[in-house]
This record gives C-alpha cells, structure tokens and sequence, in this order.
C-alpha cells in the first residue's frame, strides 16, 4: 500500500486516519489527553476537574459538624432536652457550611448521601442518685436510635450514653437532631462544660459527616 505524503498537516492525519486528538499533548492540563497509568488508573487530579459528577458532588466526608455543651448546664429532672434547646448552651467546633441550627437544634446539609452521626450524654447527679437516662437521635420527626440508662441502687451518681447512626440524607429538607432525658433522685442532675470540664464536655457532644460513598 502506498502513503502519499502531503504538505498539509491536516491531509496528512486525514490520510492516516487520524484525528485531532493527534495534536494534543498527554498531562492533566487544560486542553490535554489524560492517560491511564500502569495499573489502569487515571492520573492524580482534583476532584473539582471533574464536570460530569452530578450536582453536589464531594470527594470527601463534607459536610460535617462537630460540637458540645460550652458551660455546666443544670436540666430538670425528669424532664427532655435536647442539643435544640436554648436551655442548654452549646458550642460548635467544626461547621464550615454553616447548616447546623443552633436556634432549633437541626443540622440540615445540603448535599446528599450517607451520613454517620454519634451523639454523647454524660450526666452528674451530683448528691443525688442517678435514676436513668435516654439518648435519641431523629431524621425529621423519626426515631432512629435510642440508648437508655437505668439504674437505681444508692450512690450510682454519675451516667455516660452513647448513641450512633448511619442514615441517607436528601440534601435539601433532612435533617438530623438529638434530644436527651435525664433524671435523679436529687430532681437537679447537671452536664458538665466548659474549659474546666473540657474531658467531661466531650462527653456532652455531637458529631455528624458524610460518608464519601
């Protein structure tokens, strides 16, 4: 078979079969051909490069938040609360997207997907007896998990709960909360805050983010 050569780099490629991927050059750059490493992998490259993943879309565990009683709170005995109360005085560490509520207590993010919460509640019965305590966390208005305490022999005054879940997130109305009970025999138990606290507190805490699935 016989190549005709031509002056023209266009008829050239033409006559080869070639496109005009001829032209560009391997790299990660705008305007290149990225190509697939040994093993079949693509290149390193920022996430944000890439357009066609859907609306939303995150690389990594965002968003999250982290926070925990600021200050010793004194909670009726008996009586619900919840990290939405405006009885309880509340931190946040870590909410860079800003769709925690501290008014109603609900983290609502706008991204969609799996998302992993863990709740804490410790509380000080102080001169009293520790009766029992309740942990529940809720998608919207839903029981999703509820860890309880009882106990009612003499001088058991100090309690820690812990609750977890894993639960899909729409990215738009969802939202996750936790809402607590304590009770004593005192009729005053305390969760403890603050700098002073600070081991305590972190037993008084909140933490959620999204599973990067």
């Amino acid at each position: 078979m016989a190549i005709t050569l031509d002056n023209s780099t266009s008829a050239m490629r033409t006559a080869l079969g070639y496109g005009t991927s001829s032209t560009k050059d391997v790299g990660t750059s705008a305007g290149n051909i990225l190509q697939l490493d040994g093993s079949g992998n693509l290149p390193a490259m920022s996430a944000e490069n890439i357009t066609t993943m859907p609306s939303g879309f995150r690389a990594d565990n965002s968003p999250y938040f982290s926070g925990t009683v600021s200050q010793n709170t004194s909670v009726t005995s008996a009586s619900t609360w919840g990290y939405e109360s405006s009885s309880i005085n509340f931190t946040k560490e870590y909410d860079p997207d800003n769709y925690y509520n501290l008014s109603n207590g609900r983290f609502t993010p706008q991204v969609a997907g799996y998302y992993f919460i863990t709740a804490s509640l410790h509380g000080d019965c102080g001169g009293g007896n520790f009766q029992y305590s309740n942990l529940w966390i809720y998608k919207n208005t839903n029981l999703l998990h509820v860890t309880e305490q009882h106990e009612m022999s003499v001088n058991a005054n100090e309690h820690s709960s812990t609750a977890t879940a894993i639960v899909q997130l729409n990215g738009s109305t969802d939202y996750l909360r936790v809402v607590g009970q304590v009770s004593d025999s005192s009729g005053n138990p305390i969760l403890y805050g603050g700098v002073s606290s600070q081991y305590v507190a972190r037993n008084n805490s909140i933490n959620i983010f999204r599973l990067a699935v």
